[in-house]
């Protein structure tokens, strides 16, 4: 009869032999209590099992994940395709981490930035009391979720800095590709013309791969790992076989790729970004007298640049079609005047989660300004 229970499976299976495929009433009545007898030898077991799960799912499955998230407008294009593949990669194992550690609510004790998120996304869902918005209250818990448990894959990813950092990595290589793959195609295969804002790149031209819908979404997304991997560089040491050159041609390309979107502000934005990362991760005092230096000296010409276009009514100087410089900024003067206006009405309570609200400006009869 089954007297034996293996100890040693995560299940706590009985040992089942030939004979014992066909078991009689009394027979199932001991296997029964015998049953029960075991669950307590099996809880070691099951924690085990739980902490083996929860290192697989840190370890292997949240990475896959995070990949996912940042590069899936590449490969799985824009749609819900990508959010599905997020949700079952990335929210969905994240949750399950969660549930796993959920006795340990009791003994945690928030650092000042995990209070800071709690309480915005607390006000994030009362605010559907006095905002606008369409959503429900149950759509807005949901996003919130989500919200909390995109940032808990994310801690839960940094405690394995190494892991973290390989999938920053992958992604800036697979964004590199893509952007080489794009310039190929629109500049080498379509001809487009490569003067200032004579075409502007925002997309692979295969069907929806790499489709960031309009070019400062582009910019915005290629200045991001462009910071990123130069980030990396600064870090690490780059004596590896292939290694530097492989990271100065990944930063060439999304460098070229962010030029060629032609997104003022994006550009700005990543030079700031290589600027401030050089002076940061620098232990050269030396090098950071330079970067500082350097800096100075180039907001120093860009000022008088801009001065001297002013002075000389050369504001609106043309090369091609496209007007170098305005003093609106292409009309977001009016963006920024307006959404200033929306900040002093509710300077305290806010217009509300998800609330749309319209903007008028000069370039475009109106735009949507969540």
């Amino acid at each position: 009869m089954i007297d034996n229970l293996e100890k040693g499976s995560v299940f706590c299976k009985p040992e089942w032999s030939k004979n014992n495929l066909f078991i009689s009433q009394p027979q199932h009545r001991r296997f029964f209590l015998n049953s029960l007898l075991s669950f307590s030898s099996c809880h070691g077991t099951v924690k085990e099992y739980l902490s083996r799960l929860e290192q697989l799912i840190i370890a292997y499955i949240l990475p896959v994940g995070l990949v996912i998230q940042i590069t899936g407008v590449i490969w799985l294009g824009r749609g819900s395709g990508w959010a599905t593949q997020t949700y079952l990669w990335l929210i969905l194992p994240s949750f399950v981490v969660f549930l796993i550690n959920i006795k340990k609510i009791t003994t945690w004790r928030p650092t000042w930035a995990e209070i800071f998120l709690l309480m915005f996304l607390v006000w994030a869902f009362l605010s559907k009391g006095w905002g606008n918005t369409t959503l429900t209250w149950a759509d807005v818990a949901k996003r919130c979720i989500f919200i909390s448990l995109y940032i808990y894959a994310i801690i839960r990813l940094g405690e394995t800095p190494e892991k973290l950092q390989k999938c920053l990595l992958f992604c800036c290589f697979v964004a590199a590709c893509a952007a080489l793959l794009s310039l190929i195609y629109h500049y080498g295969v379509e001809g487009h013309g490569m003067l200032y804002r004579q075409y502007r790149i925002y997309n692979m031209g295969i069907k929806k791969f790499a489709d960031f819908r309009i070019p400062p979404w582009a910019a915005i997304y290629y200045a991001i790992l462009f910071s990123l991997l130069f980030a990396w560089q600064n870090t690490v040491d780059s004596t590896g076989k292939y290694k530097k050159q492989l990271t100065l041609a990944g930063l060439f390309t999304l460098g070229f790729y962010l030029l060629m979107t032609w997104s003022r502000g994006a550009l700005a934005g990543a030079a700031a970004g290589t600027l401030f990362s050089s002076f940061i991760l620098s232990n050269n005092n030396k090098k950071r007298s330079a970067i500082f230096l350097l800096t100075i000296f180039l907001l120093s010409v860009s000022v008088i640049f801009l001065d001297f276009l002013y002075r000389n009514n050369l504001t609106h100087a043309v090369m091609g079609s496209e007007k170098i410089f305005d003093l609106t900024f292409d009309g977001r003067t009016n963006i920024w005047k307006e959404t200033l206006e929306l900040i002093i009405q509710r300077p305290w309570m806010g217009h509300g989660f998800h609330e749309k609200i319209w903007v008028f400006n000069n370039w475009s009869q109106s735009m949507l300004y969540p």
